[in-house]
């Protein structure tokens, strides 16, 4: 069953841990990037996730700890960038959170 949160949908995956995270899809968009944390919001980029990025409006999570607090930050490249920084600011979205569940 779908979550919403905010401008963020979360669906649960076929496998345990597995998170399918949407966004609202918008016009001239280039990328979608999508982050992500553990039990936290980091105080430093390296408690962030490496950037995942799609060109749909949507990226499967795989592998995440079931029940363990996942925070989740997006935002839209409407250009191709060369250096993309996991630490949110301005440029992220707010802050997400779920829980992975166990099937």
């Amino acid at each position: 069953m779908p979550r919403y949160l905010s401008r963020l949908t979360l669906k649960d995956g076929p496998n345990s841990g597995d998170v399918r995270v949407i966004v609202k899809a918008v016009e001239a968009v280039v990328a979608y990037n999508f982050i992500y944390a553990k039990d936290a919001i980091p105080t430093t980029a390296a408690g962030w996730s490496k950037v995942y990025t799609s060109t749909r409006a949507y990226y499967d999570f795989v592998g995440l700890t079931a029940g363990r607090i996942t925070i989740f930050v997006w935002r839209l490249s409407v250009q191709r960038e060369f250096q993309i920084t996991p630490t949110p600011s301005v440029n992220w979205s707010i802050n997400t959170h779920c829980l992975p569940r166990s099937h």
